[in-house]
């Protein structure tokens, strides 16, 4: 069920672009190639695939490595953390995790489909849709759908986060909700001081094997 959300209009969406335009960048898949297939939110430091990516694909199909998603590190985004992504940067949703979705006229989400990428696009006539499984609930028969939607003809946006909702198949116009957490500063200055470490060490190391011999008495 769609229940209508507070957001309004044109208004609402300038302000979710100017947000997602602070917060939001476009990072390469493979770096430097120019891609830009990767969205990083730094309020939540999280890395979003975008969902064209991985199209066509089942959920046991990417839990048991298909694409190699996994093996790189990437897992599926829970339920609070697709909200809150919703609630930052496009359309909250009433009661994340049930069937009520959260609906307001206008476009409020072209920022954020242009970062994420359409999974389904209607043209002027249609709807321009980003659609994702997640799965955060351990049942391998139901998984989550997540979705945003803007109906061009009707000129109405709408979302929806609920858990348990599909039969686990693939789509060719449903990709995956797949997030990898980048590191804290922290852990990178940690990282980055056991790799000045270790080249100081190699560099003793070096510095003692290449020391001639004393000269014999």
């Amino acid at each position: 069920m769609w229940k209508l959300a507070a957001a309004g209009g044109l208004a609402a969406g300038l302000l979710l672009a100017e947000r997602a335009s602070a917060q939001l960048s476009e990072v390469d898949l493979v770096p430097g190639s120019g891609d830009a297939k990767v969205t990083l939110d730094a309020a939540t430091g999280l890395s979003w695939l975008d969902l064209p990516e991985t199209t066509n694909l089942s959920v046991p199909e990417i839990l048991s490595g298909a694409g190699g998603w996994v093996e790189d590190g990437w897992r599926y985004a829970t339920a609070p953390e697709i909200c809150a992504l919703f609630a930052a940067y496009a359309l909250a949703v009433p009661d994340c995790g049930s069937a009520q979705g959260g609906l307001t006229t206008g476009d409020v989400l072209s920022a954020i489909q242009g970062f994420l990428g359409l999974t389904a696009d209607g043209g002027v006539l249609g709807s321009r849709v980003t659609n994702g499984f997640y799965e955060d609930s351990g049942d391998p028969t139901l998984v989550g759908v997540a979705l945003l939607t803007y109906s061009v003809s009707f000129n109405w946006s709408g979302s929806l986060v609920q858990s348990d909702a599909s039969l686990p198949n693939a789509f060719p116009n449903v990709g995956h909700w797949l997030v990898v957490p980048e590191p804290s500063g922290e852990l990178v200055q940690i990282a980055a001081l056991g790799f000045v470490i270790l080249l100081a060490r190699r560099s003793r190391h070096r510095n003692t094997c290449a020391s001639p011999p004393p000269p014999p008495l």
